[in-house]
């Protein structure tokens, strides 16, 4: 399976999704099935960190090469705006439902269900969600990071736990 980037023309933002070379749409999955499927090979019988390490640097590339396209499409003159307009392509790549909280400092995510988890259940790849969580937070971590080093995230704990996430200027963390 490839990995693409795209904007599609009916939309605003960028999505990203898994596609099989030459399969065109039919072959489309969303970025929660690209994770799940991805932690199905790692989920197999063996090391259970290594697992956890593969997933962690599979969304570390991810979030990095995202960083690098320019991902974000709204326009901003922030670090933070930048990074929240990356996070909700992400979030909506996951084909997950939000809604966000901004202040000068802060942007805080409530998404209304795991979309992880939803998939999960979906295409039966219930064992795979712990897994593909940490591929989800490495993507998150790696592109608030490499858009801006002074800004923080933080990231729910599992799919099954609560599922605010907020990026924040170092100045709001006391720092």
């Amino acid at each position: 399976m490839a990995a693409w980037v795209t904007r599609p023309s009916s939309s605003a933002f960028k999505s990203l999704y898994g596609q099989i070379p030459g399969g065109g749409e039919a072959s489309s999955v969303n970025l929660a099935e690209v994770l799940l499927e991805f932690a199905m090979t790692w989920n197999a019988p063996g090391d259970p960190s290594e697992a956890r390490r593969q997933m962690q640097i599979f969304g570390g590339h991810i979030g990095e090469a995202l960083a690098t396209q320019g991902v974000g499409t709204k326009p901003v003159n922030s670090g933070l705006g930048l990074a929240a307009g990356a996070l909700e392509d992400v979030f909506r790549s996951l084909d997950a439902s939000l809604a966000y909280h901004q202040t000068k400092s802060e942007v805080r995510y409530h998404l209304d269900q795991s979309p992880l988890r939803v998939a999960a259940e979906v295409t039966g790849l219930e064992q795979e969600a712990d897994l593909a969580h940490y591929a989800f937070n490495a993507i998150c971590q790696s592109l608030v990071s490499a858009l801006d080093p002074e800004l923080r995230i933080q990231l729910p704990g599992g799919p099954n736990a609560a599922h605010t996430i907020s990026v924040m200027s170092t100045a709001s963390n006391g720092r």
